[in-house]
């Protein structure tokens, strides 16, 4: 899960702790990671104070150097993930049927600033295990690719990440169409809203589940 950025439209405010309905945006997110049955860990990728109590098992890290860009996230999160020790989903959380063989293959990448994304997870697996050769499965709002909500294949991720690596010597500002560009990817229309993203505090109002924006007084 990306984490970090510098959040200029909210006023610097950190978005993994903006409030929606009393709870942090982050806490939203992770909920609904829990919710869907899918996933066994989670790579929270930003600074060490977004973490936040987590329903699932939770690995935390920083790109190098910090504010790298959402690409240079994914690889911090993707090599955090690749390195730790297997992990079990907490008890009371029940994993769907397919997760055993979903999850080792399959990465997902969702951003803290969607506090509904998760709702789409689903969908977005089984579009993608309906379609064995492509590299990954995004949601699509407005006609618009969300490459920053999607689940992809590990070995395509990683394979892409090397590659751009190496023809750019660093992945700090390397932007996300030129590392995902080139896949194959399933389309999962988003037709509930659950891709709306919070840039700004006025995309928090349209949420309509506003409690502490924690904005300045007007």
């Amino acid at each position: 899960m990306l984490a970090g950025g510098r959040a200029r439209r909210l006023d610097g405010a950190a978005k993994p702790h903006v409030l929606l309905d009393g709870r942090e945006l982050l806490a939203h997110v992770l909920d609904g990671l829990a919710a869907s049955g899918l996933v066994r860990r989670v790579a929270v990728v930003g600074p060490p104070d977004v973490a936040v109590p987590s329903p699932v098992p939770l690995v935390q890290v920083q790109e190098d150097p910090p504010f790298g860009g959402p690409v240079a996230g994914i690889a911090a999160g993707l090599a955090v993930l690749d390195t730790a020790g297997p992990a079990r989903a907490p008890q009371g959380t029940p994993l769907r049927a397919d997760a055993a063989r979903s999850v080792g293959d399959l990465v997902a990448v969702v951003a803290c600033d969607v506090p509904g994304g998760a709702r789409l997870l689903p969908a977005l697996v089984d579009a993608l295990q309906g379609a064995p050769a492509a590299d990954g499965a995004c949601a699509r709002a407005e006609g618009r690719d969300q490459w920053l909500l999607a689940v992809y294949r590990r070995a395509a991720l990683a394979d892409a990440l090397g590659a751009l690596a190496t023809e750019r010597g660093e992945l700090t500002g390397a932007s996300v169409r030129g590392l995902v560009g080139g896949f194959d990817l399933v389309r999962v229309d988003d037709v509930t809203g659950a891709s709306a993203d919070v840039d700004t505090w006025a995309d928090l109002d349209a949420l309509h589940r506003p409690s502490d924006k924690r904005r300045p007084s007007d």
